[in-house]
């Protein structure tokens, strides 16, 4: 952290005791890059894989499975970005570029395996799978830490009547510490809100460059698309008996690799030594206020009260992983989805077929589509790819 941020003045806000339940803080997203050259057998292999899976639902861009020390991996079949291959478990995503290219191996932590994992866990079984896929270090520091994203959960119906269009002026970054230039100045630090008709949803400080931070309604985010309803047992570690259908709302501040290297941050035993003061780095420069009407210089509005909470918990320990974690819900919604699929057809071949839509001509159809089904010489190779495509599907991400 620059020395110079001790002499960043801070005013907390006082938080009154029902403003807020804090619900935990962990990582959400990790990602590692690894100098390390995949074994010329194991990309044979590889290769045949990725071959096997064009076999599956190429314009789906399906994934094909594959096993090493251990481990079901799901591997897709194409490259990309740099990448010959990528394999995934639902806990982390494997991408490794051509052996002869210096750092050319990636591995992203998911949000679902690091909370109902741990780092250390994920981190102990990828190095598993590299023995086994790759050849040995030729180096000691083979493993640089590109991102690390640590997230704040918060129950707050008082910030949730607080978040409306245009809290973002009370939004005071920081252009440059050491002169301490204050300002929204979007065009050093960018700022945005996302609305939902006259409630705010999301705030995001800063760049994917260096550091950002994004304030959202994470119950939101669960409804509308995420489904992460497995996030609930986190929150409950606490002992709360709160309902969280709405207003949890998600501080993440997310540290990239240039912010890290700018501080001497290589590793992840880097980052933990220091996380306490890089957060404390990024609450300070990157700040959300209590807007005061009457002093002109923002400098010295104090924090929000849930930046003021984030001040002090800034060195508590992370939660606990909660273990394997299994939603039934994507299921269900795959399955809906197919059947919507069927409906849709059976019609567009009864109204073709006949004219118009009639249910004796329906009836005719199904027995065809059922005397289809059980003489397809192919029907059991089929139900097999799809048991792999769909392996880890009730395993929440």
């Amino acid at each position: 952290m620059a020395s110079d941020i001790r002499e960043i003045q801070v005013k907390l806000s006082r938080v009154p005791a029902d403003y807020a339940v804090y619900l935990g803080k962990g990582f959400d997203t990790v990602e590692e890059t690894f100098d390390l050259s995949l074994k010329p057998d194991i990309q044979k292999q590889l290769e045949e894989a990725k071959d096997r899976a064009k076999g599956f639902d190429l314009r789906n861009a399906s994934k094909g499975l594959i096993r090493f020390a251990g481990v079901d991996f799901l591997i897709y079949p194409y490259g990309g970005k740099g990448f010959l291959y990528f394999i995934e478990t639902n806990d982390y995503k494997i991408s490794i570029g051509n052996p002869s290219v210096n750092w050319g191996v990636s591995v992203q932590y998911f949000s679902k395996g690091l909370w109902s994992r741990g780092y250390d866990e994920l981190r102990a079984e990828v190095d598993k799978v590299f023995a086994v896929l790759m050849e040995k270090p030729e180096r000691r520091d083979y493993v640089k830490l590109r991102r690390a994203d640590i997230a704040f959960d918060l129950f707050s119906k008082k910030f949730s009547a607080e978040m409306v269009p245009g809290m973002l002026s009370a939004v005071v970054a920081l252009s440059g510490v050491k002169k301490q230039m204050v300002g929204s100045v979007p065009e050093l630090v960018p700022c945005q809100e996302y609305a939902s008709g006259n409630r705010l949803e999301t705030i995001t400080i800063g760049s994917k460059s260096s550091l950002q931070i994004q304030i959202y309604n994470k119950t939101a985010e669960i409804r509308n698309s995420s489904n992460k309803t497995w996030l609930f047992d986190v929150w409950r570690q606490n002992g709360t008996d709160i309902d969280f259908e709405n207003d949890v709302w998600r501080v993440e501040f997310r540290f990239f690799g240039k912010f890290m290297r700018e501080r001497n941050i290589e590793t992840m035993a880097d980052f933990r030594l220091l996380e306490a003061d890089l957060m404390e780095e990024a609450l300070l420069t990157r700040r959300l206020t209590k807007i005061n009407r009457k002093d002109s210089n923002r400098a010295r509005w104090a924090l929000h009260p849930v930046w003021s909470i984030i001040y002090r918990l800034k060195g508590e320990g992370h939660c606990l992983p909660v273990g394997r974690v299994i939603s039934l819900e994507k299921r269900k919604e795959i399955v809906e989805n197919l059947k919507r699929q069927v409906a849709g057809g059976l019609r567009s071949a009864v109204v073709l077929a006949q004219g118009e839509f009639e249910d004796d001509r329906l009836h005719f159809l199904l027995l065809d589509v059922l005397k289809i089904l059980k003489t397809d010489p192919e029907h059991e190779t089929k139900v097999v790819k799809t048991l792999q495509k769909y392996r880890f599907i009730d395993e929440a991400k």
